[in-house]
């Protein structure tokens, strides 16, 4: 294997010596770059297979860099290595178009082993988007888990090298956002193996009469929402049944209250109802006042990695792009449907329908 050519732009901070020589050694030939109009010519004129960037900012820093870089149709892989790494700045730095993310004092051997998964030949166009099928499902596990594990990692290695620095309260709260990130990668799991359990054929249910009320207020507790920045409403009357299974309904109202509240402003109010209809069945119905959904996106809204979003225009809103294609695939196995209504700017509505159960269902038979 010949040289691997690196650029190093230290927009942020400066990677430590041991770091610097060991990029400037075999195989590696670096190139250090001081400012955006030094990297720039950098990277017309050698061309690097790699660009780490050094960087506390993927919004302001790395987006037009990379928009930079497709433009002048450049085949080099951006690598992001933040001071501070967090699960934002993961999300936002792996959705503007690197190739990876990593805490800036990560060992040396991290780095390397992330420019050589960096440099694995592909079908695709280095930063171009995913292909479909397979290949997606494999990329979005080595993004989205990525994201919340980077942050835990450079939480967790702040903590052991400045621990006698850092004040406890300051401990207290990177503790906490690794708790924060370790719960976002279960849920990320969870969504996953579901995923692979429909696309089997595993997907497994049981289905008969439920009490809704107490499976919504489980989905709001079980996801904490946001509470502090969102409000809650639920309205479902207690003798409500619906035929459904527990879990998977509770995972379908979990997903749908995450992305009302991921949608919406600070502030904003989430809305849950639920009805009887004239022929039988039960409309659960999940309000928000976020941005809206516009009309060119409805028709794909359940679609596999479909996104609600302009991911160039809200970088820092994440999502894997699957929660409502698993949506429909639990609601349809339970005999339901689900759809979408919006008005762009003034929130949506995501409606679920189920049959309605009869009280006598759940009563004990002598």
């Amino acid at each position: 294997m010949g040289d691997i050519t690196v650029l190093l732009y230290e927009a942020a901070a400066r990677v430590s010596a041991t770091q610097g020589r060991a990029l400037a050694a075999p195989p590696f030939a670096l190139t250090r770059a001081a400012s955006l109009p030094e990297a720039q010519a950098a990277l017309l004129a050698r061309t690097p297979q790699v660009l780490l960037l050094v960087t506390r900012d993927a919004t302001d820093v790395l987006a037009p860099l990379v928009a930079w870089v497709r433009t002048h149709h450049l085949p080099t892989r951006v690598i992001v290595l933040a001071p501070q790494p967090t699960v934002r700045g993961a999300t936002t730095t792996l959705h503007a178009g690197a190739a990876d993310y990593l805490g800036l004092h990560s060992g040396t051997g991290a780095i390397v082993s992330a420019m050589k998964r960096a440099l694995v030949p592909d079908d695709a166009a280095p930063l171009a988007p995913n292909k479909t099928g397979k290949d997606d499902l494999i990329s979005l596990v080595s993004h989205e888990l990525r994201s919340p594990l980077m942050a835990i990692n450079g939480y967790l290695e702040i903590l052991q090298r400045y621990h006698d620095r850092i004040s406890p309260e300051k401990a207290q709260d990177y503790i906490k956002r690794s708790l924060q990130a370790t719960g976002e990668l279960a849920y990320l799991s969870d969504l996953l193996v579901q995923v692979l359990y429909h696309e089997t054929g595993r997907m497994a249910m049981t289905v008969g009469p439920l009490p809704l009320a107490p499976i919504v207020q489980a989905a709001i507790a079980q996801g904490e929402l946001g509470a502090d920045k969102h409000t809650v409403h639920a309205h479902v009357a207690s003798a409500l049944l619906v035929r459904g299974d527990a879990l998977a309904l509770q995972q379908v109202l979990r997903n749908l209250l995450s992305n009302a509240i991921k949608y919406s402003p600070e502030g904003g109010t989430i809305t849950v109802t639920a009805q009887g209809t004239a022929d039988d069945q039960v409309c659960i119905a999940v309000r928000d006042e976020g941005m809206g959904i516009a009309p060119e996106q409805m028709p794909h809204l359940f679609g596999r990695f479909a996104r609600l979003h302009d991911v160039t225009r809200w970088p820092q809103i994440r999502g894997t792009g699957l929660g409502l294609y698993i949506c429909r695939q639990l609601v349809t196995a339970q005999g339901g449907r689900i759809w979408a209504e919006s008005v762009p700017g003034q929130g949506s509505t995501f409606y679920v329908q189920l049959p309605r159960a009869d009280a006598r269902a759940l009563a004990p038979t002598a």
